[in-house]
């Protein structure tokens, strides 16, 4: 497989995603957010149809400062017990953009 770019994001990656790894993984971010406030996800720059992804926090939308929250599997959305040693896209992708990306696979057309 070809490496993924190191700037990366959900959007970006190519091939199909599949809905429910969507779905799972916009699970994860409301209940980030819930928890401490604005989510937003970065993938594995490790190829995979069902890439591992982080979450983190936005804690100063200033200065960008994001806090990491937990990382997932790509395959089962569980939490990953060493996420330190995985290489992480250097572009997030906001829950908001999440949310319509599902809402797009859904034929969501919104307003």
């Amino acid at each position: 497989m070809t490496s993924v770019p190191s700037d990366s994001t959900l959007l970006s990656i190519e091939g199909p995603l599949d809905e429910e790894y969507v779905r799972r993984m916009l699970k994860n971010l409301w209940d980030c957010e819930r928890e401490l406030g604005n989510a937003q996800v970065r993938i594995s720059l490790q190829p995979s149809p069902c890439p591992d992804y982080a979450i983190e926090a936005l804690v100063d939308a200033d200065t960008e400062r994001a806090t990491h929250w937990r990382s997932f599997s790509g395959r089962t959305h569980r939490p990953i017990a060493a996420p330190g040693t995985i290489a992480w896209s250097s572009e997030p992708t906001p829950r908001p953009q999440v949310s319509k990306l599902i809402g797009s696979m859904r034929g969501f057309k919104g307003k």
